[in-house]
């Protein structure tokens, strides 16, 4: 049997087209098909450039996501390696400190509030965390720095974000593409900066 795959999505025309189109794409056995319920929908299925288009951006999306994912995974590691509590709420009021001693590092920052599951940390707020220089912390807790690899354990953060804040912003096909080569390049600093310790437990 065939596995059928529906995506609903709002492609953004070119500039002379007024309105965006809401799309629903299904398919089945390397056979795509739309519908929208206009009379567009021939049109929009015909243009091969639109549903590559249409294909790119959802490769990015998707990048963005696993890059979402693989921020929570590498913060919580990090997390429970430390000496304390590792819950959550912990995290949070280490946030909201780390908030007061350093408002600008920390400006900008998703808002906390209802944060009740690790799934609902995002990459920015993760790697904020990762990341943090620390240089005015009164409890500093260097989570990179406890690595066996900390230069190249931040440069596996960085390059996560990297790649997480281009897939984010990707509005055509070659800012995809270009989110799929910084993809490639964060795990292999990945693979340099963990050297397996994080990799063989989470991935």
């Amino acid at each position: 049997m065939s596995a059928t795959k529906t995506l609903y999505l709002t492609v953004h025309l070119p500039e002379d087209r007024i309105t965006a189109v809401s799309l629903k794409l299904t398919a089945t056995a390397g056979k795509i098909s739309a519908e929208n319920g206009t009379e567009e929908t021939e049109e929009i299925v015909k243009n091969a450039e639109l549903v590559t288009q249409i294909q790119a951006l959802q490769a990015a999306f998707e990048i963005k996501t696993e890059c979402d994912e693989i921020s929570r995974r590498l913060l919580r590691w990090h997390w429970e390696q430390k000496p304390g509590s590792h819950s959550l709420d912990a995290l949070l009021r280490h946030i909201a400190q780390r908030q007061k001693e350093s408002p600008d590092y920390y400006d900008r920052m998703p808002d906390l509030s209802g944060k009740t599951s690790w799934q609902q940390l995002d990459t920015t707020l993760c790697m904020r965390v990762l990341l943090d220089p620390e240089k005015d912390a009164a409890r500093p807790l260097d989570l990179l720095g406890n690595t066996e690899h900390p230069a190249a354990a931040r440069r596996a953060c960085n390059a996560v974000r990297t790649a997480r804040n281009e897939a984010a912003h990707a509005s055509d096909r070659t800012a995809a593409a270009q989110a799929a080569i910084l993809f490639n390049e964060a795990v292999e600093a990945l693979e340099e900066g963990y050297a397996g310790s994080w990799l063989q437990r989470f991935c």
